[in-house]
């Protein structure tokens, strides 16, 4: 295999969704969606054309990321059972050296889309409870970010959750393990107040009114407790859609009245949702 420049490959551990690779393989040209260099070295490719056709080829075994919980392990979720149900808990290697709890909230075709148990503070670290409150808490928007978007009335949902993606964009940049993604992100709740945002190049997202929605029970009130874990009642985390969010703690319910405007957005943390092939996922 060679690189496009004919460089050589970087003796570091290093996903190359960047790096452009294009391989040759017995003087064909093969062409991969999937192009990752595992942590030991090896090379793995999935999603390729041959000479520009399509055919099912994949070459070598992607790293596992995430490992399923066992007896031993599981909190809240499900022991994993190979058919990738909402709820399901692993435990996810996020950079090498650190791992959390994840739990899947939707399952995408060839991809599952995976929540922290977890908030996540601004170096890093997971919210701990203190004095009552857990800490880590971030705006929706902040006033500055509203105004450099050229918000001037009072709506500050009107700009989209502006800080909170930007927070999560820098929290989770070292997570070397999980790959980039792109998207757009829709204020899907019945009165949208924003715009289609385009998110590009990030490891995890905020969890949308939809998704909360498909998982909770009797209009938004009863949650299962994966998604309300380490909350508590009037402390949870940002929805990505307007005047959302998950509070709760055993009680865990979704808050369709949360103000996400500059004056009181710092009421909340962020919750990483990452997105990974189930091939990743053992």
């Amino acid at each position: 295999y060679m690189l496009n420049n004919e460089g050589s490959i970087p003796t570091k551990e290093w996903i190359s969704n960047s790096a452009n690779i294009d391989p040759y393989y017995d003087g064909n040209r093969v062409v991969c969606d999937t192009q990752e260099i595992n942590s030991d070295g090896t090379i793995y490719l999935e999603g390729c054309k041959i000479n520009g056709k399509e055919i099912k080829y994949t070459y070598g075994t992607p790293d596992i990321v995430c490992k399923g919980v066992t007896n031993e392990t599981i909190t809240y979720g499900n022991i994993p059972t190979g058919e990738y149900k909402a709820g399901d808990e692993y435990i996810c290697n996020v950079d090498g050296v650190n791992k959390y709890h994840f739990f899947i909230v939707s399952n995408d075709g060839d991809n599952v889309n995976l929540i922290m148990d977890t908030n996540i503070k601004s170096d890093g670290t997971l919210s701990t409870l203190v004095n009552g409150k857990y800490d880590g808490d971030v705006a929706w928007i902040s006033d500055e970010d509203y105004k450099a978007a050229g918000g001037t009335s009072s709506d500050a949902n009107s700009k989209g959750p502006l800080t909170a993606l930007k927070y999560l964009k820098e929290v989770t940049s070292r997570w070397k393990n999980i790959p980039d993604f792109s998207y757009i992100l829709t204020d899907d709740i019945s009165d949208a107040k924003y715009e289609p945002i385009k998110v590009n190049n990030v490891k995890a997202r905020m969890l949308s009114y939809t998704e909360a929605s498909s998982l909770c029970t009797i209009n938004g009130y009863e949650c299962p407790m994966y998604l309300g874990i380490n909350t508590e009642f009037y402390d949870g985390y940002w929805l990505s859609s307007s005047w959302s969010a998950i509070n709760g703690g055993s009680q865990s319910h979704i808050d369709g009245d949360a103000d996400c405007s500059p004056l009181d957005s710092n009421t909340h943390g962020v919750r990483p949702v990452i997105q990974l092939s189930k091939s990743h996922l053992s």
